[in-house]
């Protein structure tokens, strides 16, 4: 071996320089790649509360009933806020006041607002829990095509409310009984028994049961052709064309 032979093989065994003569190149470890950040996920509770699609603020009042109030200026509402319950049934369904009342939006999510013989927002005003109630069971009314038809509430503030003798601080709430037709007309049970669907009122009175602190119920029951024992339901006089949902007093 030559002098610059042995100088060359000295010089790639110092470096380690590939191709070189008598000497093994260095594997380079792979680069390791950067891991994906993790998905962003939205929140699903605030202070106030749960998010929900229908509560994007969680506060408990649906966007609807809070963009309805705001917008025609009924109570200082708004999405996006943590609101308090502003309402405040007072006395009794026969003699009760409702100092913050709230509009029913007339049209939502499995029901429908009927004025009767009243003017706009004259007869649908009633407390958080009695609109929130009617909102919940319109939602799941809707799973079975069908849509709640409400009536009477309460006057804003409360108070008397002829020809009623109760309805008086936003507690009770009338419906319309389901016909077989599904329009969202009177039905009187005595005129035409033959429209009336037992089986979807009975879905109807199920659900208040169900979702709302139903105190009682009031129905025709010589006409609504399902079993009441055990239930909040009883006959009163003059309820042949509508049901009536009274719900208990909330804690305040």
């Amino acid at each position: 071996m030559t002098p610059t032979m042995l100088i060359r093989g000295l010089f790639c065994f110092l470096v380690c320089a590939p191709g070189c003569v008598g000497s093994r190149p260095v594997p380079r470890p792979a680069p390791v790649p950067e891991p994906d950040p993790p998905p962003t996920v939205p929140p699903t509770t605030t202070a106030c509360g749960r998010l929900k699609l229908f509560d994007s603020d969680g506060d408990g009042i649906s966007n609807s009933v809070e963009d309805t109030n705001a917008a025609r200026r009924y109570a200082d509402l708004q999405t996006g806020r943590c609101d308090p319950d502003p309402t405040r049934p007072t006395g009794t369904p026969h003699s009760g006041q409702l100092s913050g009342a709230l509009n029913l939006p007339d049209d939502g999510d499995g029901y429908v607002h009927f004025l009767g013989s009243d003017s706009a927002d004259q007869d649908d005003w009633g407390s958080l829990q009695t609109l929130t109630c009617i909102e919940q069971v319109g939602r799941q009314l809707r799973e079975n095509n069908l849509l709640l038809n409400v009536g009477d509430i309460s006057l804003r503030g409360g108070g008397h409310f002829p020809p009623h003798a109760s309805h008086q601080n936003g507690l009770d709430i009338d419906l319309r009984y389901i016909r077989k037709d599904r329009r969202s007309v009177p039905l009187d049970l005595r005129i035409e028994p033959q429209a009336y669907d037992a089986d979807a009122t009975k879905l109807v009175m199920d659900a208040f049961v169900k979702l709302c602190p139903v105190h009682i119920i009031f129905v025709d029951t010589d006409r609504i052709q399902f079993p009441i024992e055990d239930t909040p339901i009883f006959h009163a006089n003059g309820h042949s064309n509508h049901a009536h949902i009274r719900l208990e007093a909330p804690q305040l």
